[in-house]
């Protein structure tokens, strides 16, 4: 789940924690999924290249996936 194996998993968690946005941005993500739209709209002090960034970053982590929602269109 980490990329080094021998890396404990408070540290791990801990090194999630202590970033100021990623917390937050789980934290959101944990009641559904969100649009990057949705999400800038919950954190509107987060600017949308600093949003990308964070939310890239949990990637390599593997605290998120991407899946392409469908647009619903009326």
């Amino acid at each position: 789940m980490t990329e080094k194996k021998d890396e404990c998993g408070v540290k791990y968690t801990l090194d999630v924690l202590e970033d100021r946005w990623q917390p937050r941005i789980i934290f959101w993500l944990g009641f559904r999924p969100f649009a990057i739209e949705e999400l800038h709209q919950l954190l509107p002090e987060l600017t949308d290249v600093a949003l990308n960034e964070e939310i890239t970053s949990l990637f390599p982590r593997r605290s998120l996936s991407r899946k392409k929602m469908p647009v619903c269109q009326s």
